[in-house]
């Protein structure tokens, strides 16, 4: 399993994440007219590790998660929730064919909003970013 698959596994496991967008949870890209709030996550960087001759075993990925959502205080929920599933997380993610998570490390967050063409189509954006350690 891919990191960016146990990212989504794991996500979907934790019940503060899933009690609010359900399983409204996306690679890179919501689709056309969905539900909100929801979540979509993207892998940003992959710089890799060398040492004399061989590529080592630990990886450190930056990923994006990013909330949508019709209100700011919606937005504001669902990021918090993801930032206390997702902050210094371990284990194996994915179940039992997953991936080791040595740590997971949040580095930043930044808010947007899309006022879209009137009032009725504003949309609020929390995005968060953070470096997966894993094996």
């Amino acid at each position: 399993m891919d990191i960016a698959a146990a990212l989504n596994k794991y996500l979907l496991s934790q019940s503060t994440v899933v009690a609010i967008v359900g399983d409204r949870i996306y690679p890179m890209k919501s689709p056309v007219d969905c539900e909100y709030p929801l979540i979509v996550y993207q892998e940003i960087s992959d710089i890799p590790y060398h040492a004399m001759g061989q590529d080592a075993s630990i990886y450190s990925p930056r990923f994006q998660v990013s909330v949508f959502a019709q209100s700011y205080s919606s937005a504001k929920n669902v990021s918090s929730a993801v930032k206390s599933s997702l902050r210094d997380a371990t284990g194996t993610w994915g179940g039992v064919s997953g991936v080791t998570v040595d740590r997971c490390l949040f580095e930043l967050e930044t808010e947007r909003v899309d006022l879209g063409d009137d009032d009725t189509n504003t949309l609020y954006f929390v995005s968060q970013d953070y470096i997966i350690w894993y094996r």
